[in-house]
């Protein structure tokens, strides 16, 4: 749906919306420019493409999406205020590793400053908020809505200042 080129382009967007796209398998994919030198995306270069000024994201039946953004993007989210993910039967996570060639990002906490509501409604294959070992923090969460999601194992939980946070579960075998 973006390159990371056209990215840059849409530091104003506020509002992302995307309903009944069925084929869609990734929101954001590397820039087909064939320079096999780029094929290694660094976490600084994906932490600097972000959208400063979206408060909301709305994701609805798009059946093939995996996960929404690369993990390294969460903190080029500052002002998302509303996310809401509904019917995407492949979503494994909303936050992930899109790129196998990616240096994986070096925190073990990310935050999303002023997300007000999350809602992850109907899906079935979901396994986490974000893929990998990081916890979430939300200070500012007022409405969380997790409804049909199976085999989500990620832990909602309120921290001893008040914030919610979102931790990977670890299964002890």
């Amino acid at each position: 749906m973006f390159t990371y080129s056209m990215i840059a382009g849409l530091v104003h967007l506020k509002v992302l919306k995307i309903w009944l796209c069925e084929e869609l398998e990734q929101i954001i994919v590397k820039d087909d420019d064939g320079d096999e030198r780029d094929q290694i995306v660094s976490v600084s270069h994906l932490q600097s493409l972000c959208f400063p000024s979206l408060c909301k994201i709305e994701v609805r039946e798009c059946r093939k999406l995996k996960n929404l953004f690369p993990v390294a993007m969460a903190s080029g989210l500052p002002k998302l205020q509303i996310l809401r993910v509904t019917k995407a039967s492949r979503l494994l996570g909303v936050f992930g590793q899109d790129d196998i060639n990616a240096s994986p990002v070096d925190v073990e906490e990310m935050v999303l400053p002023n997300l007000r509501e999350l809602s992850l409604e109907q899906l079935p294959s979901i396994i986490s908020f974000i893929l990998g070992c990081y916890d979430f923090l939300f200070p500012r969460l007022k409405k969380l809505k997790v409804y049909e999601c199976p085999k989500l194992t990620t832990i909602f939980d309120t921290t001893p200042n008040g914030s919610m946070s979102a931790r990977y579960k670890v299964l002890l075998i």
